[in-house]
């Protein structure tokens, strides 16, 4: 009949060379085809909490759907790691059960990625891993989100995916979203698209200090993925001195609480970031007006300012520079906001 969408994971010329186009190109029984689309409806069902019962919404048209080839408890609790719901954390929070308790000997998972567009539904994606090794690649990216002494419960993907949204709630493409969520689950080191979405997103204005967190994690986790040196200047050296680049985020966010003004960092956040020589020596200039009264922040810029070789600023920074910036302006403020106070220095950069 002419009901329903075709299902097709090709779109390139080459696949119609024989006359056969879209899901004719690869034609299956009726009894096949009525299995998978029962199946698919089963798990892209509402249920609950969820908006999806086995589902995960990456884009507007785009759910990543997750199984095993056990019981739907299994699928279920493995759900409730990559992506709780309010009411799954909560019960994270209280709970210290380890997720190694879910696993299943041999257990596997299947995964498909999915769009809906003009009456197709594209396959993006598809992964079939062995249950266990998924479940320590999640663990392992929770534990590089984390900032400093943050919560050990996982970080859910919409809350990921909500840090990155652009202005007006602008979402981030459907593939980038896509390659996102399989690196999640495969521990793939992540795209430099991803890297620069959220470096763009930490220059917007001001808003929730939760959404700040999650991206500056997500920035974390993409320098720990890529290795090299930021990689290496994330780990807890006792006495070792802190990149530059995170010092300048340091700094950034002293100076932002002592001006005192509404969109500081959506005026002067990227140029700082990338060019600190032009920036910050002007920006220190503008605030020490405003220091009156606020001896432990003033006292805590000079001694920045100090660290940062007497004051000489890098004239440009790369990606990954910016990233450290991104990521000390981050383990400052946020650190502002839940203590009400400077903090005191630390040689950590995680």
């Amino acid at each position: 009949g002419g009901m329903g969408a075709r299902l097709v994971s090709f779109r390139a010329p080459a696949f119609s060379s024989h006359g056969l186009e879209q899901g004719a190109n690869a034609p299956i029984s009726k009894r096949a085809a009525l299995g998978y689309v029962l199946a698919l409806n089963h798990l892209l069902d509402a249920s609950g909490a969820r908006h999806f019962r086995q589902g995960i919404r990456l884009a507007g048209d785009t759910v990543l759907v997750l199984w095993t080839d056990g019981p739907a408890e299994e699928s279920e609790r493995f759900l409730s790691l990559v992506d709780p719901t309010l009411t799954e954390l909560k019960r994270w929070a209280e709970s210290s059960m380890p997720v190694d308790t879910l696993l299943r000997p041999g257990a596997r998972l299947y995964g498909a990625t999915l769009s809906g567009k003009e009456g197709r539904a594209v396959v993006r994606d598809m992964l079939e891993a062995q249950l266990a090794e998924v479940v320590s690649n999640v663990r392992s990216f929770h534990a590089q989100l984390r900032l400093g002494g943050a919560p050990s419960w996982p970080v859910p993907v919409w809350a990921l995916l909500r840090s990155l949204e652009g202005r007006a709630g602008r979402e981030l493409s459907p593939e980038l979203a896509t390659r996102f969520a399989r690196c999640i689950l495969t521990g793939e080191a992540f795209p430099a698209a991803l890297l620069t979405a959220a470096l763009t997103r930490m220059a917007g204005g001001d808003e929730d200090a939760l959404h700040l967190e999650t991206r500056a994690g997500l920035i974390r986790a993409c320098l720990h993925r890529s290795g090299g040196a930021a990689a290496s200047a994330l780990g807890d050296v006792p006495g070792g001195t802190l990149p530059a680049p995170f010092v300048l985020g340091r700094l950034f966010a002293v100076l932002e609480q002592l001006d005192g003004g509404s969109g500081f960092r959506e005026r002067h956040f990227a140029r700082c970031s990338h060019t600190p020589s032009l920036a910050f020596p002007a920006l220190l200039q503008r605030v020490a007006s405003n220091a009156r009264n606020r001896r432990e922040l003033v006292a805590t810029r000079d001694a920045l300012v100090t660290e940062l070789l007497g004051g000489t600023f890098p004239g440009y920074l790369n990606t990954e520079g910016q990233a450290l910036v991104a990521l000390g302006y981050a383990r400052e403020a946020v650190f502002q906001t839940k203590s009400g106070s400077a903090p005191k220095r630390t040689r950590s950069a995680s």
